[in-house]
C-alpha cells in the first residue's frame, strides 16, 4: 500500500492495495484521523496478487470496507482494477463488499475494469449504484454479460438516478463466449434505464453490435435513437453508428462533442456528417474513428509501389469525394474546434525483408482541401489530428509534397487559436491582441508575413507630437523674425 501525494494531483492521496497485507495498512491508515483535507483516491489492483498469501479475504474485505464507510478521509474515487480470480471470497461476497463500497458518503468516481475471467459484473455494479446515490461519474471495463436478472436489477439501480452525469461502458469481448454476449432484450432493459437519468451529459457505450443497418426496423432500435437525442446529453459515444442513428444525431442542437464509429465512407454516411457539422451551432469536437483504409488511402512497401486494382482504386477515389464533402461543410461551421480521425487498419501489415509498414495514409488531395479551407474560409478550426498522416512516408518526392501542406494546416491552426477570425474581421482591434497574435507566430516568418498582409498599419509608428520639418522651419522663421522686430524697437530709442 502507499499512501502518498499524486504528482499531476497534488491535493489527492491515493491509498492503492494490491493484496492481503497492504489491505489491512490501508484499513488501518482509514482510520486513523486525517491530518489534512486532501482528496482520497482508492486504488483497489488486486489484478497483481499472483501469489496465495496475498490474496484478499472476505475478512479483509469486511474490515476494508467497514473502514471506508467510517474514515473522515476524503474518498472520493475508487479505482478497481481485478480479474476478481485472485480474491479469496465467493461472488456473493464480492458483490456484497461492492455493495458496502456504495456508502462511502462522498464517493463521486467509480471506476471498475475487470478482463474475460469476470462471471458477475453487471450484479457488482449493480448492488454498488443502489447505495452510491451521491455517485456522479460511473465507468466500467469489462465483460457485459450475466442473467436477465441481473440487467433488470442493473436497470433498476440506473433508473432516475439523482446524481450520475457521466457513464462510459466498454465491454470487453469475450471470443470463446461469444454466444453469450448481450442480447436486444438486454441491452434494451439498460438502454431504457439510461434514458431516464434526467442529468446524463456525458455517455459512451462502445462495441455493442447495435443495428447498423437500414434493413432492421425501426422500432427495434427505438431506444438506441431515443439515447442520441437525450435531452440533456452534449457528450457522445454510441458505436458503431448506423444510418437511422445518424440521422436522429444530426438534427442534434445540444451535441457540444461527438465521437463516431464507422465502418466505411460509404456517400449517404458522410453525407450526414457534413449535414451536421454544416449545421451544428455548438459542436466544438467530432471524433471518427474508422475500421479500413483512409479514404483515398494509398499502399506503398519499400522501395516498390503496390498497385491496386482498377476497382479499388475507384472505390478509395469515391470515399475520398464522399469525405471532401465533409471538408467543404466546415466552410459553414464556427463552432467546431477539434476534429479527430482515426483510422484503424483491418488490413495485415505489407511485409518486404524484415519490415513493417501501415498500409495507407491520407493522400495529398484530403490534406490540400484542408489546407485551402483554412486559408480562405473556416479560421475558428483550432485542432485537426489526422492519424495516420504520412507515417511511413520512404520517397524524397511524396515528402517534398506532402510535408509543406501539412506544415500550412498546422501554421492557420496555430492562428486561428490566437484569435485569426477576430482580428481579420476586424481590422480596429485592439493593437495588443494583434501583438499577441503575432508574437505567438514569431517562430514562423509566413504566418508573420500572413497576418502583415491583413493589416499592414500595424507597423506604423505614431510619434506622440508629431512635428513636420515644414513647421519647424516656420517656427524658426517667425522666431527670427521676432528677434529683429525687438532689435530695431531697441535701436530707435
Amino acid at each position: 500500500m502507499s499512501v502518498e501525494p499524486t504528482i499531476d494531483e497534488p491535493l489527492v492521496t491515493r491509498v492503492t492495495v494490491v493484496g492481503g497485507k497492504s489491505a489491512g495498512i490501508a484499513t488501518r491508515y482509514l482510520k486513523q484521523k486525517p491530518t489534512h483535507t486532501r482528496d482520497t483516491h482508492l486504488v483497489l489492483n488486486a489484478g497483481s496478487c499472483k501469489k496465495p498469501k496475498r490474496k484478499i479475504s472476505a475478512a479483509t474485505l469486511r474490515s476494508l470496507a467497514y473502514a471506508l464507510q467510517t474514515t473522515k478521509h476524503p474518498v472520493t474515487l475508487a479505482d478497481v482494477q481485478s480479474n476478481l480470480i485472485q480474491w479469496n471470497a465467493s461472488p456473493l461476497q464480492r458483490t456484497e463488499f461492492f455493495s458496502e463500497l456504495g456508502r462511502i458518503p462522498l464517493l463521486k468516481t467509480f471506476i471498475y475494469r475487470e478482463n474475460e475471467y469476470s462471471t458477475n459484473g453487471v450484479s457488482i455494479v449493480a448492488s454498488l449504484l443502489q447505495r452510491a446515490r451521491n455517485l456522479k461519474c460511473l465507468r466500467w471495463v469489462g465483460v457485459f454479460r450475466g442473467r436477465v436478472k441481473d440487467f433488470q436489477s442493473l436497470a433498476k439501480s440506473l433508473t432516475s438516478h439523482p446524481c450520475l452525469s457521466e457513464i462510459e461502458f466498454k465491454p470487453v469481448v469475450d471470443e470463446k463466449k461469444r454466444s453469450e454476449s448481450c442480447t436486444v432484450q438486454k441491452k434494451n432493459i439498460f438502454l431504457a434505464a439510461l434514458r431516464s437519468i434526467t442529468n446524463l451529459r456525458k455517455l459512451e457505450v462502445d462495441c455493442w453490435d447495435l443495428p447498423a443497418t437500414n434493413d432492421v426496423p425501426v422500432e427495434d432500435h427505438r431506444l438506441t435513437l431515443d439515447i442520441c437525442t437525450h435531452p440533456s446529453i452534449v457528450d457522445l459515444f454510441v458505436g458503431p453508428i448506423s444510418l437511422p442513428m445518424m440521422k436522429v444525431i444530426k438534427t442534434s442542437q445540444r451535441l457540444q462533442r461527438l465521437t463516431l464509429t464507422l465502418s466505411s465512407w460509404e456517400e449517404e454516411i458522410c453525407y450526414h456528417i457534413a449535414e451536421l457539422v454544416g449545421n451544428s451551432p455548438v459542436i466544438d469536437s467530432l471524433k471518427i474513428l474508422h475500421k479500413g483504409e483512409c479514404p483515398g488511402g494509398e499502399m506503398y512497401e519499400y522501395g516498390t509501389i503496390i498497385q491496386l486494382a482498377a476497382q479499388g482504386v475507384k472505390k478509395a477515389d469515391q470515399y475520398c469525394k464522399h469525405f471532401i464533402k465533409i471538408i467543404e461543410a466546415l466552410k459553414r461551421n464556427s463552432s467546431l474546434k477539434q476534429l479527430t480521425v482515426i483510422t484503424i487498419s483491418a488490413l495485415p501489415f505489407l511485409r518486404y525483408s524484415d519490415y513493417y509498414f501501415e498500409p495507407h495514409y491520407f493522400p495529398h488531395s484530403i490534406l490540400k482541401s484542408f489546407r485551402n479551407l483554412l486559408e480562405h474560409d473556416n479560421m475558428t478550426l483550432e485542432g485537426i489530428n489526422l492519424a495516420p498522416v504520412g507515417k511511413e512516408l520512404k520517397y524524397a518526392s511524396m515528402w517534398k509534397r506532402i510535408v509543406p501542406t501539412i506544415e500550412d494546416i498546422n501554421r492557420f491552426l496555430l492562428l486561428n487559436k490566437n484569435g485569426r477570425k477576430d482580428l481579420v474581421e476586424n481590422l480596429n482591434a485592439p493593437r495588443e491582441d494583434w501583438v499577441n497574435c503575432l508574437a505567438a507566430t514569431s517562430h514562423d516568418v509566413i504566418g508573420l508575413h500572413y497576418m502583415l498582409s491583413k493589416n499592414p498599419s500595424i507597423c506604423s509608428i505614431t510619434p506622440t507630437e508629431p512635428v513636420t520639418p515644414a513647421s519647424s522651419t516656420r517656427r524658426k522663421r517667425r522666431a527670427r523674425a521676432n528677434s529683429m522686430s525687438n532689435c530695431n524697437k531697441v535701436a530707435r530709442k
